[in-house]
């Protein structure tokens, strides 16, 4: 392997240097939220999470209406079972306080119920963790359709109509901030509710309490949780409460995902330090697929022992750059687990969208999504991109080399499917 770029090992040393050099800073600067908010950044960069949380948190205490920290706490909240038990509990305390007391100051910022939400649901609080998704969902339709309060019924909970199933990094969310404007389609309270691949709480009410209590029948509601589509079981789970459900699958060329998804899960370390991967020309491809044969297996495990958890502990011991991009690889493999999905659902129950077309022509694209739902054509006056990930293009040798990998896979997927996705 060809390298003038620094080794994930190294990148891991210049980011505590990094991180380091921030905190000296916090010395100079006690007050200043953003300081914080980088050495978060950097801590989840590192897998990190305990000490990320701590300092995202310290960051909204200094400034409440710091609203870019609240989404990256929700997403992190989720693993703070990694915690002793001791520092999970100062850290929840902590953040129930300050969270109720950011309420009071930021009533208009709904996001802040389903962090608190998330406190509660990790406290073991699960009636309070439901009572904060539903005033959070509340709030948000009556900011953004206020006639639709009248048919508000707390005392029923509305079901999920669809599901986007997947996949990070191939416009999901684009497709689901598109969704949601349609005037007859109402958002959960966040886009990525995770529930059946990272919660551990197994209540039907508590999930369908981040839905809209609106009892009228012709609107839809549903939630978009990317990573769905590549665990094991959910499928079955998802039949289970909801077996006429409608999911929604957006699949990219998987060489551009890959590399996206890489930089994605990279994003601070590469922001930070000004890195990229442009110099490097080969991966050790048996040390690859080696990695996402132990990722397949780490999968299998039960909720109860977060795999994401293990895949972290893994990638500090195996700190090279065929085993940091074999995830993003591994999840690119969609021959690998479509089968699993359609042995649950019926076709007709699935659609599956090609990423480039979003990207090309989305009002083309979100017409099929609305056929497919049953909805009536809302084209919109824009269509945005919500969630740009810029990167550096790859050396054409490394390029070459993973079109190479995926061929087989993607030719297996096209002979599955019966249908030409054309990503040579």
């Amino acid at each position: 392997m060809n390298l003038s770029t620094p080794t994930p090992t190294n990148i891991e040393q210049q980011t505590q240097t990094l991180i380091n050099h921030y905190q000296k800073a916090t010395l100079i600067k006690p007050n200043s939220a953003k300081v914080y908010q980088d050495i978060g950044n950097l801590y989840r960069s590192l897998r990190e999470f305990e000490p990320a949380t701590i300092y995202y948190l310290k960051a909204i205490e200094l400034k409440p209406d710091l609203f870019s920290v609240y989404y990256p706490l929700n997403f992190l909240l989720q693993f703070i079972s990694w915690s002793s038990e001791q520092n999970k509990n100062q850290i929840l305390t902590q953040g129930i306080h300050l969270l109720k007391q950011n309420i009071i100051h930021q009533p208009n910022f709904p996001f802040a119920h389903v962090v608190l939400g998330r406190l509660y649901a990790q406290q073991g609080e699960i009636e309070k963790a439901k009572d904060c998704y539903q005033k959070a969902s509340f709030k948000q339709i009556n900011r953004s359709y206020p006639h639709l309060i009248q048919h508000w019924n707390s005392s029923t909970q509305r079901q999920p109509d669809f599901l986007v199933i997947g996949l990070f990094k191939c416009g999901t969310t684009s497709f689901y901030s598109y969704l949601i404007q349609h005037p007859q389609i109402l958002p959960a309270v966040t886009k990525e509710i995770r529930y059946f691949s990272s919660d551990f709480i197994n209540d039907l009410e508590y999930y369908l309490s981040h839905f809209p209590a609106i009892s009228k029948n012709n609107y839809l509601t549903g939630e978009a949780t990317p990573n769905y589509f590549t665990f094991p079981n959910v499928a079955q789970q998802i039949k289970d409460w909801f077996p006429n459900i409608k999911l929604i699958l957006l699949l990219r060329k998987p060489i551009k995902r890959a590399i996206s998804g890489f930089y994605w899960g990279n994003q601070f370390s590469y922001r930070y330090l000004n890195k990229s991967l442009n110099s490097i020309h080969h991966l050790d491809l048996n040390l690859v697929q080696e990695r996402i044969t132990e990722i397949k297996e780490i999968r299998k495990l039960s909720f109860h022992q977060p795999w994401l958890s293990l895949l972290a502990e893994q990638s500090k011991q195996n700190s090279n750059i065929n085993h940091e991009i074999a995830f993003h690889i591994a999840s690119s493999l969609y021959i690998d687990y479509l089968p699993e999905w359609f042995k649950v659902f019926p076709k007709e129950q699935l659609l599956i969208l090609k990423s480039e077309d979003l990207f090309t022509d989305p009002e083309k694209t979100m017409k099929q999504a609305y056929h497919f739902l049953g909805l009536p054509d809302h084209p919109l006056t824009e269509y945005r991109n919500a969630n740009r990930n810029p990167y550096p293009p790859i050396s054409p040798s490394l390029y070459q080399q993973l079109a190479d990998f995926f061929r087989p896979y993607n030719q297996a997927l096209e002979d599955y499917l019966g249908r030409a996705f054309n990503w040579e």
